[in-house]
């Protein structure tokens, strides 16, 4: 027995024609909006009114650009517009509060860091010295001055 699959199921069911039910609320709320400005406003002076929200209705149920309806395009386009375009990083523009007890972490964390320092440099220098004492010895071709013999 075969069973019918769905193809597109992300495509919204059409309710009138190619209209879904979503163009079709708007496009008859729009059709109302034209018809009571058409009654309210004497006849010459309404039809730049009437004209306008046809025009938006249909834009609004009809157009879609890039697959995005017109809503949701013009929603994209005012964020693009009100947004910074592009971002840049300074350093230091950020100022980050910390309380007492963060000061004085921050104050243990980096005597730390600073004792681990000067331990390393103080052995890096000794290895100097030896570093020293092997090149004076290699430039002499071994042969040491008494000055080195009596250390």
């Amino acid at each position: 027995m075969q069973y019918k699959v769905p193809q597109n199921v992300q495509r919204e069911d059409t309710i009138i024609g190619p209209l879904t039910i979503k163009q079709t609320i708007i496009a008859v709320c729009g059709g109302g909006i034209s018809w009571l400005l058409w009654k309210l406003i004497e006849a010459p002076l309404s039809y730049p009114f009437v004209l306008g929200v046809v025009a938006i209705t249909i834009a609004v149920v009809f157009i879609k650009i890039q697959g995005l309806t017109f809503l949701q395009y013009l929603g994209a386009l005012i964020l693009l517009l009100l947004r910074p375009r592009s971002r840049s990083w300074q350093k230091g523009s950020g100022e980050i509060w910390l309380s007492g007890k963060d000061m004085e972490e921050l104050a243990r964390i980096r005597s730390e860091r600073a004792k681990k320092q000067r331990a390393k440099l103080e052995k890096d220098t000794s290895k100097l010295g030896q570093l020293d004492e092997l090149a004076k010895i290699l430039d002499t071709r071994g042969k040491v001055e008494k000055s080195l013999k009596g250390k």
